[in-house]
């Protein structure tokens, strides 16, 4: 059998012991945040990202294990067993593999092959294999004999034999696909013209396009698999086919086995396997493999960006969310400090009426009198109008307190039009909502993001391309790590983030949802397990990131674990009465016989009861000129300080308030060379960018950060 641990172990770069202990505990129940969060100690401080995979990667081997048994007991049913058989199985290490090898012995009835076998000329077929010229003619003159048949039917019957054979040697086989993965290229060729003559079409890129498998950009794969799927392109792998049929000629006929009657059998039937099977078999292998990366590759760009969006600095206080609009009007919505909208209103600041100027103004200032400090301005339809009315308004009127942010609308209505929405807001309106969800999204954006569906929300490239449930898998997995990481306030989060929380369940939150409402609030951790659906199990999974504030405890507001309140209390005990640090620490190391991080972890939570992991990071500042309405309105060489929205491998796309984003290419970032563009820019991130082309024909605009370079006007 595999020693699963020992594989996990080399592919994640960590101790054996490591695996088997986090298996442990995955196996007895906890969840992988509790992990990450409160077994550090047994698991050697592994990240959230890496127990995930490892947990991913253990079970995927041990359903391969599984799998094993299973065509074991196939192939003895088949009669076929043998102790090298057994031995070839158990072998394998991946999956698609150990199927092909099981296909080999799964009876085929009506195939030449078993036809011939049923006459008796499997004997022929060996001697082939065997290169053994006089024991194949000695062979098949006695079976002529014995049972009455031609030569002509005994060679092709055995020819048959050998080359059913050959079709599902994976040894063989694996020879010639890694051949052709390692050497092999993609010709890709445009084959439809989808628009009119005159216009830019989307695949003209590929139109006659060539590169090493190797060299292949991630990107490029699920562009040009869409291609193909949508019957724009044809895409074929191109192999050296001579070279890998004579190498596996080689590899089962010696040279000086070459020119005999058998050597030229077996030579013949590789070589006609190859170009019948293995090649169309492997050119879909290899189709599938840089696929299968380019969407693992994709999935890992989309959970960094939402990553980076959903862990955006949240900003305190009452804002002003503003949703704009032309026909339909604009839409306030006031917030207070807890996210409870205090007053909503339509106003027409674009208008050319002089009372729907007057009505607008007057709404701006009852909201800045309430106390908004901050506006988050819809990024959608007539957004920089609305940016100028504002900024107008604030200058005509000496404002210099109060500042704007533009927020991306990406998803505010699909929330707003929501059940959700409707259960939340009962009494009013999608156009309310979305003005609320957007003041919302600046105040606390994970709170709000976390209701959406996170393939909504406009930072993901290439999301539609990426089959099945991976991409849903991994995102789900991010939010789960955003709001585990930052904890939540057990008395006043909504659903979606209770049910984001380690070990919860719908009854669970259910059941804290009744106890708030009988019970107005909770006044400490313990509470949570007279909840209807909350196990001591489920109390031990997510106490530990449930704050409640004000409470009867202190300890309840940090992220302290209560199965560590008594460590905690020592610590204030020990704070209390004026000792340092270290002497805390060498007294409770010994003590609880814990770890010196162990301890110095504890020390920092209680000590920061209300800190937010979030709060790292730049101010909020106004981000856009005032004299900018389209893409029409700039001219090369112009400078920008504008957001980034989402992040690709080949560049980050910039959102400078034209109505489009633009892109900074990541050769446009920096003069050296970058490894990870994750590494030096991020979604939400701030930059200052100069125009550097513009293609009227694509509709694209492309940037620069490279303050030096001299742009062409």
């Amino acid at each position: 059998m595999l020693n699963i641990n020992k594989i996990v172990a080399n592919e994640l770069g960590i101790r054996e012991s490591q695996v088997a202990k986090t298996m442990e505990l995955i196996d007895a129940g906890d969840t992988i945040t509790f992990i990450a969060r409160y077994r550090k100690e047994v698991t050697g401080d592994l990240e959230t990202e890496i127990l995930f995979k490892l947990n991913d990667r253990v079970k995927q081997l041990r359903e391969l294990e599984a799998r094993k048994e299973t065509v074991i007991r196939q192939i003895e049913k088949f009669g076929k067993l043998t102790p090298e058989v057994v031995a070839k199985v158990r072998s394998f290490t991946i999956k698609a593999r150990l199927d092909e090898y099981y296909e080999g012995f799964i009876p085929r009835e009506d195939s030449q092959g078993t036809k011939a076998i049923a006459l008796g000329l499997q004997p022929v077929a060996d001697a082939i294999k065997k290169l053994d010229d006089e024991l194949y003619e000695s062979t098949i003159v006695k079976i002529m004999v014995e049972k009455n048949l031609s030569r002509t039917t005994c060679e092709s019957g055995a020819r048959h034999i050998v080359y059913e054979e050959l079709e599902f040697d994976t040894d063989l086989k694996d020879i010639a696909y890694e051949l052709s993965s390692n050497r092999c290229s993609i010709e890709v060729r445009k084959i439809n013209k989808r628009n009119k003559a005159d216009e830019v079409d989307t695949y003209d890129m590929y139109s006659d396009f060539t590169s090493d498998i190797k060299k292949l950009k991630p990107h490029n794969t699920l562009a040009i698999l869409r291609g193909v799927r949508e019957k724009q392109l044809n895409m074929e792998i191109v192999v050296d086919d001579n070279t890998i049929i004579n190498r596996l000629i080689s590899n089962r006929v010696k040279a000086n086995r070459l020119e005999t009657i058998t050597g030229k059998e077996l030579a013949k039937l590789i070589s006609l396997v190859y170009m019948n099977v293995y090649k169309g078999k492997i050119a879909s292998e290899i189709k599938k493999k840089i696929g299968d990366i380019a969407e693992e590759r994709a999935v890992d760009v989309f959970a960094k960006n939402l990553y980076s969006l959903l862990m955006q600095k949240p900003v305190k206080g009452k804002i002003l969310g503003i949703d704009p609009g032309i026909r339909t009007g604009t839409k306030l919505a006031l917030i207070d400090e807890n996210g409870v909208p205090m007053s909503t209103a339509i106003i027409k600041p674009l208008s050319k009426n002089k009372a729907d100027l007057d009505k607008a103004n007057l709404a701006l200032s009852q909201c800045i009198g309430a106390g908004a400090k901050v506006f988050a301005i819809g990024n959608g339809t007539a957004s920089k109008e609305n940016v100028n009315y504002v900024t107008a308004y604030l200058k005509e009127n000496n404002i210099k307190d109060v500042n704007y942010v533009v927020v991306s609308e990406a998803g505010a209505s699909i929330y707003s039009t929501s059940e959700t929405a409707k259960k939340e807001f009962p009494n009013l309106d999608e156009y309310q909502i979305s003005s609320i969800t957007i003041a919302r999204r600046l105040q606390d954006p994970l709170a709000e993001l976390v209701k959406l569906d996170p393939k909504t929300l406009g930072v993901g490239q290439y999301q539609h391309d990426i089959k099945g449930k991976k991409l849903d898998l991994e995102l789900n997995r991010v939010v789960e790590t955003c709001v585990n990481r930052v904890g939540v306030n057990l008395n006043t989060a909504s659903p979606h983030l209770l049910m984001r929380v380690s070990g919860l369940n719908a009854k669970a939150v259910n059941g804290i949802l009744r106890y708030r409402a009988k019970n107005k609030r909770f006044n400490s951790r313990k509470e949570l397990l007279r909840v209807e659906g909350v196990t001591p199990e489920i109390f031990k999974q997510s106490a530990g990131f449930l704050r409640v504030y004000d409470g009867e405890n202190r300890l309840d507001s940090c992220f302290v674990h209560p199965e560590n309140y008594g460590i905690a209390e020592e610590v204030l005990k020990l704070q209390d009465a004026k000792l340092d640090k270290q002497a805390i620490i060498n007294q409770l190391t010994k003590k609880f016989n814990v770890s010196r991080e162990f301890v110095l972890d504890i020390i920092s939570s209680v000590n920061a009861p209300m800190y937010d992991v979030r709060q790292e990071g730049k101010p909020i500042e106004p981000i856009f000129r005032n004299d900018v309405i389209s893409a029409k309105d700039i001219n090369i060489g112009d400078k920008f300080t504008g957001t980034v929205r989402s992040v690709t491998d080949f560049g980050a796309f910039i959102d400078i308030g034209i109505h489009q984003d633009v892109l900074l290419h990541i050769s446009q970032i920096s003069d050296k060379y970058i490894k990870d563009i994750h590494s030096v820019i991020k979604v939400g991130q701030t930059v200052n960018v100069t125009i550097l082309n513009m293609d009227e024909n694509r509709r694209r605009i492309g940037v620069t950060m490279l303050q030096q370079k001299e742009v062409e006007k």
